[in-house]
């Protein structure tokens, strides 16, 4: 009777993702079972909400899709903030992802399914470095530990709030993986690295996006130069990247679009001065994250990043590895992930690196995010745990290699003993004693019990595949401990965010009466509780996000805030001849002579609002709502007309005489351009897909069938 070993080896040859099972069962057991409490909730709310941008924002905009989709609408138009609001030329709202789509159509969105995903994409992220780590050292238990590392360090947890952070640090390894396959000239690599880019696009944080480039160039460069024998493998590497990189281009066309084509709309479309970009940069002792696994709660003294920015740590372990990785093997392979890692660490730094601040001087573009720190930081922690899957094997195979890990370790347990010693007066002065005893006494005992495990586990593993057990055993539990280290970034009480008991102000349903009520008014037009508007579905002036149209700006210089905030949703400008009224630019003057108009607000989607008028004589009217290109309203179901901007900025109509029912829609023909596009480029990318798949297991058929020679 065949032994459970050989049913296993055969299933392997039939399925060949079966060999993975082991592995990716055991990072996905780990990764459930640390982070379980944001995972799970009642009524909406998870037990531990992840606060900051995620809560006010990220996760609102996901309800506020799914809402609408299954309102039978289009998320394209934000009306509950800014007093109207293009939403479909916002970049940070995931409304072009497919995840999105498909979770508003077929359950649909609260924070707890929003946490979910987010949690289920770090997941997925460190699946893609698993199968990169394998490609790289052909090896599972290497790539085990490389996406135990990535998938719990704090380059990546400590940024929960911002989603487009976490979905772009997560396609990072498959873009990579992806390339390379197509540089080993896998027919299937080309449509998923073209996906994998589109991904990264449409739902990415548009600064690591701009600068990913670099990444996968640099990466792209490698392999040519490496992996391509001849000059005919060379230029069929390039010509699949270009293919991928156009069908990329294509499938994301809905997303990148709308805002190239009113990019000079925005509040935010002129790139920030050089210094005012790299304000927000980290500075050389943050670095000490890399080994003192601590809460980047604990500030260093003269630093001015966010918090949530100066996430480092891999493990202590995983970073002692890949200092023996660096140490140990003289491969080309290691090399280029050490220049990597380094390069990524003064990119981190952003005004401290002279290479970032030329980037910014020479290139406005980049010029988008206060936080050039977070683009690069977890290119840090990539080619860290990269490194350390190396560093692993090195161990396994070489007991001159298990010496230099054991005097590491050594090392590292002296500065980690020695470290209160200093860094209190050295780095930390201006951090009370009490704030530095808790931020930083826990971490390091953790950190120092892991280094005493790792130690036990050199000195007395004899055999290598159990000692390589054991250290996995023991980066699990490191991963464990630093996780909570953190938890204040990622796992708040919802208490703490001010959810009170269920989730009493998502309300689903779109009602045309909110818009009677006077908006709510803040004092600064970027105001983050007035993000309400994307559960409550109730009208607010402000709305908080650095994407914001400059008609709003114009519109309240000009004194038009009494009007958007109290006036009515129509008003009316007697029309003159077949030209529309002369409408006031002056917020006092116009509602000086603005007529009361009888009218019925019958629906009020987002994209679609229905009303009904009684005119007493040919009337322009005036909606208390900003202009944008897109806008159109039929009369009595004639024809669409795109609808006028008067006042220097808000939407008008002219109507005739008498009882008309008017349909307003927002539907701009780019958005229809760009829709058209991706759509058509998702058919033909999934057609190539399916291909190139079937291709090459009617090859693989074919070679196995061949007679022996």
């Amino acid at each position: 009777m065949s032994t459970w070993r050989e049913r296993g080896r055969r299933l392997a040859e039939r399925i060949p993702l079966w060999h993975h099972f082991a592995p990716l069962a055991v990072l996905t057991f780990l990764h459930m079972v640390v982070l379980e409490r944001t995972m799970r909730g009642a009524d909406g709310i998870p037990e531990r909400v992840i606060p900051y941008d995620f809560s006010t924002s990220y996760a609102r905009f996901l309800i506020f899709i799914s809402d609408t989709l299954r309102a039978g609408a289009l998320p394209i138009w934000f009306p509950y903030g800014h007093a109207g609001s293009p939403f479909l030329v916002n970049p940070q709202t995931e409304l072009w992802s497919p995840v999105t789509w498909l979770v508003s159509l077929f359950g649909g969105y609260d924070l707890l399914v929003a946490q979910q995903q987010l949690m289920l994409t770090l997941l997925a992220g460190s699946f893609g470095l698993y199968a990169l780590a394998f490609v790289l050292w052909k090896d599972r238990w290497a790539a085990l530990l490389a996406a135990i590392a990535y998938n719990f360090t704090s380059a990546r947890l400590c940024n929960a709030e911002h989603l487009d952070f976490i979905n772009a640090f997560s396609l990072f390894p498959w873009v990579f993986w992806a390339t390379d396959r197509v540089a080993h000239g896998a027919r299937w690599a080309g449509p998923l690295l073209g996906i994998a880019l589109a991904l990264l696009v449409v739902s990415g944080y548009p600064g690591i996006v701009l600068l990913s480039p670099l990444w996968f160039g640099a990466w792209a460069a490698w392999l040519l130069a490496t992996e391509c024998a001849d000059r005919a493998a060379r230029r069929q590497f390039l010509r699949g990247l270009a293919l991928a990189l156009g069908t990329g281009v294509l499938l994301s066309a809905g997303y990148w679009l709308p805002i190239a084509a009113h990019l000079e709309v925005f509040a935010r479309s002129t790139p920030l001065p050089a210094d005012g970009a790299l304000g927000n940069s980290l500075v050389f002792p943050d670095l000490l994250h890399l080994v003192f696994g601590t809460s980047t709660l604990l500030i260093p003294d003269g630093a001015a990043a966010d918090m949530s920015m100066r996430g480092l740590y891999f493990g202590i372990l995983a970073f002692a590895l890949a200092l023996l990785a660096c140490l140990h093997r003289p491969d080309r392979r290691t090399a280029v992930l050490g220049v990597g890692l380094v390069a990524a660490l003064l990119m981190s730094l952003g005004s401290g690196s002279s290479f970032r601040v030329a980037l910014h001087d020479y290139f406005p573009i980049l010029n988008l995010s206060r936080f050039p720190a977070g683009d690069s930081r977890a290119v840090v922690a990539l080619a860290g745990s990269l490194l350390a899957g190396g560093g692993l094997l090195a161990v396994r195979d070489d007991a001159q290699a298990r010496r230099r890990l054991t005097r590491v370790l050594l090392g590292l347990a002296v500065i980690l003993i020695t470290g209160p010693l200093w860094l209190k007066d050295a780095i930390f002065a201006g951090t009370s004693a009490t704030s530095f005893a808790q931020q930083f006494s826990g971490p390091m005992l953790g950190e120092l019990f892991v280094v005493g495990l790792a130690l036990v586990c050199l000195a007395r593993g004899t055999r290598p595949g159990v000692l390589v057990a054991c250290l996995l055993v023991v980066a699990a539990i490191d991963a464990s401990v630093h996780a909570s280290a953190d938890a204040p970034l990622y796992a708040c009480s919802p208490e703490m965010v001010g959810i009170q008991g269920a989730e009493r102000m998502h309300v689903r349903t779109f009602d045309p009466a909110n818009a009677e009520r006077p908006r709510v008014d803040s004092a600064n037009v970027n105001a983050s509780s007035n993000n309400d508007g994307f559960l409550n579905k109730k009208f607010y002036l402000q709305s908080y996000g650095g994407f914001r149209l400059k008609r709003l700006d114009g519109l309240l210089d000009g004194g038009f805030r009494p009007f958007l905030v109290d006036g009515k949703r129509i008003v009316g400008f007697p029309t003159v001849g077949p030209s529309a009224a002369n409408v006031p630019t002056s917020g006092a003057t116009f509602q000086q002579q603005a007529r009361p108009v009888s009218y019925v607000i019958s629906r009020y989607l987002p994209d679609r609002v229905d009303y009904s008028v009684d005119l007493t004589e040919p009337t322009t009217l005036v909606f208390n709502e900003t202009y944008f290109p897109g806008w159109k309203a039929s009369i009595d179901r004639g024809p669409s007309a795109p609808m006028l901007e008067v006042a220097g900025g808000l939407r008008a109509l002219r109507v005739e005489a008498g009882y008309h029912r008017i349909r307003t829609r927002f539907s701009p023909g780019v958005f229809w351009l760009g829709l058209s596009i991706t759509a058509t480029a998702w058919l033909g990318v999934l057609i190539w897909l399916g291909l190139a798949i079937r291709s090459g297991r009617v090859r693989k058929t074919s070679d196995r069938l061949q007679p022996a020679a």
